[in-house]
């Protein structure tokens, strides 16, 4: 396994769009099981990031609907 192959797993896990993306295609042209590994951690990375994300707005969400809930309770 190449030094590249081994930045690209690591930046699939901190930066899923660099280290799939651009490295994964990279390694993927000299070695193409490992280019493909990388893209699909990259992948799975982005997908939970973007889950994480719809559930903290979900939350953010009820929380504001709970303090409007309330705030209309007082004034009314």
């Amino acid at each position: 396994m190449s030094v590249l192959a081994i930045v690209g797993f690591t930046l699939a896990v901190i930066n899923p769009v660099i280290g799939g993306v651009l490295v994964g295609y990279l390694v993927w042209l000299r070695e193409p099981d490992t280019g493909f590994q990388i893209i699909m951690l990259a992948l799975t990375v982005f997908s939970l990031l973007v889950i994480a994300f719809i559930v903290w707005a979900s939350k953010k969400i009820q929380k504001l609907e709970k303090m409007l809930k309330s705030m209309e309770e007082r004034a009314g």
